[in-house]
Parts: structure tokens; C-alpha cells; sequence
């Protein structure tokens, strides 16, 4: 989402693009690791058309390195992209989210559904939304779903921390110490499910 700085295309910045993501896959490639890549979320174009064209731009180049270069890749872009549009030929006001950037609870569980496509977990492809994923699962879906967040919460807010990450409204996180014996807890529940 970031890559691109929110700035019109432009040729240099698409070709450092390129040099780096080639680079971190040469990376990863040679420490033996399997490299998984992921296209950006859109921005919304109404937000900017300049931008959601330029990530547009990013996303078609990386989905061609899976043909040419058998790279692996998840795309995020063009299912979120469709999805915008079918929506808004119902609703003109529909939208991800209120900044073009960040998105809600529906476009959190159209990227999670791609990630979990990748990895075969294909009976989520009939649900809508996370909640009723999970409630086919158990009977207590959204406690899960609760529990899955805290766990979340806690680890980013010790590693936002932990870094020094300066951004307001941030919790101060636990020690990264603490929050792992923390997260490990919240995963003992979590198996009960």
C-alpha cells in the first residue's frame, strides 16, 4: 500500500519497486525460506485515482512474476477491486473504509480469504465474513474471534513498543517478554475452540 508514497506514477519510483521486491525475494530465495508474495489492498479511487491507478500498476507486475517466474503470489488487489465495484452497482456509497487506505471488517475478511484460499482452506470460499467462517467451525465463533484479536493486540502493542515506533494513539505494549507469556495464554484458550 505504501510503496508507491500515495504519489502518481512515476517511472524511477516503479523501478526501485521492482529492484527491491526482486531483491527480498533473491533473499529469502537464498536462505532457503519459501517467499509468498502479496499484492496490495486497493486505494480507493475515489480517494485518488492517481494512487489506485499506480497500485493497480504494482499489483499487475507482481501477478506477472507468477507467470514468468513462478513466483508464489497471493492477490488481494484484483479480488478486492472487483468486489468495490459489483458492490457499488448496488450501493454508490459503499466503501472499504473512510480514508481510502485502512480497511473495515469487510476488507480485512476479503484479504484473509485470499491468504486462506492460497493455503487450501477453500470451504471459506462460500462465506461472507469471518464471523460465519468461524461459526461453521465451533459454536462460539465470536468468542474465538475475541480471543484471536486479544492475542493480536497484545503482540503488536510489545512490538510497537519494543521498536520505538512513535505513533499517537498507540497503547504502550508489555515488555516483549511478557507479552509472549501473555499471547501463549491467550493461545492455551484458544485451543479449547
Amino acid at each position: 500500500m505504501n510503496d508507491g508514497i500515495y504519489m502518481p506514477y512515476v517511472d524511477g519510483r516503479f523501478k526501485k519497486f521492482r529492484e527491491g521486491i526482486q531483491w527480498l525475494h533473491e533473499q529469502v530465495t537464498k536462505s532457503g525460506a519459501l517467499i509468498v508474495h502479496i499484492t496490495p489492498p486497493i486505494y480507493d479511487e475515489r480517494k485518488g485515482k492517481a494512487y489506485s491507478n499506480v497500485l493497480d500498476i504494482y499489483s499487475d507486475w507482481l501477478i506477472s512474476r507468477q507467470y514468468t517466474k513462478s513466483w508464489n503470489i497471493i492477490d488481494l488487489h484484483e479480488p478486492m477491486k472487483k468486489f468495490i465495484e459489483d458492490k457499488r452497482l448496488l450501493d454508490s456509497t459503499f466503501m472499504y473504509s473512510k480514508d481510502g487506505v485502512h480497511p473495515n471488517e469487510i476488507g480485512h475478511w476479503l484479504m484473509a480469504k485470499q491468504i486462506l484460499l492460497f493455503l487450501d482452506e477453500n470451504n471459506v470460499a462460500k462465506y461472507n465474513n469471518a464471523k460465519s467462517a468461524i461459526s461453521s467451525i465451533t459454536n462460539n465463533g465470536e468468542i474465538l474471534l475475541g480471543l484471536i484479536e486479544e492475542r493480536q493486540n497484545v503482540m503488536k502493542d510489545a512490538w510497537l513498543t519494543s521498536i520505538g515506533h512513535k505513533r499517537p494513539g498507540m497503547k504502550t505494549g508489555l515488555p516483549l517478554i511478557d507479552a509472549q507469556l501473555k499471547a501463549d495464554e491467550i493461545e492455551k484458550q484458544i485451543g479449547i475452540y
